[in-house]
């Protein structure tokens, strides 16, 4: 074989190997993973073109232990439910199918790490006095801090009788606490 061939197989080799080792570095660990379930701490606000609903919200879903690289699925909700709504508004969350997890971006802090994710396929509807209104659907960014906390970030969902979101700042502790690593 001659230098020029072996130069190039070893050439390769060291991109192949390079390769590898970028995509190992994008990996992110989550602990435990797993089950998991999310409380709105305090009352979260749905706020829409004919009203504003206060309601104490709670989520469930799993997460994966292993998330290959930033834009892939982190999980899912599969369920929740919506209480103590005010003035005879009730909600109904809708799960045609899960809502898919994705984590978009890692931030290594001194105070805890920080996670923004995405969750896709957000469904809701509204009812007055146990009669459907409205309906709302759209993506929901929120922050992970690496200790539980999960604040909503701005985000805008589309109805059938207008727009609304879900308030900006809200707060939801997750259980168990998750730890999520490079």
């Amino acid at each position: 074989m001659s230098k020029s061939v072996k130069g190039l197989l070893v050439g390769l080799f060291s991109l192949v190997v390079l390769a590898l080792g970028v995509s190992a570095a994008n990996a992110y660990t989550v602990s435990p993973g797993g089950s998991f379930t999310a409380a709105s701490l305090g009352k979260l606000n749905l706020e829409s073109d004919i009203v504003t609903l206060n309601c104490n919200v709670s989520l469930a879903g799993s997460l994966r232990t292993t998330i290959p690289n930033l834009g892939d699925n982190a999980g899912s909700v599969t369920s929740g439910s919506v209480t103590n709504c005010d003035d005879g508004f009730s909600v109904d969350l809708l799960f045609g199918s899960a809502w898919p997890l994705t984590a978009v971006s890692y931030t290594a802090s001194g105070t805890g790490d920080i996670v923004l994710i995405n969750i896709s396929n957000v469904g809701f509807q509204v009812n007055f006095l146990g009669s459907p209104v409205c309906l709302f659907g759209g993506d929901v960014g929120f922050q992970y801090v690496e200790g539980g906390l999960i604040t909503i970030l701005a985000n805008t969902l589309s109805g059938d009788c207008g727009t609304g979101s879900l308030a900006a700042g809200s707060q939801f502790a997750l259980s168990p606490a998750q730890n999520i690593t490079p």
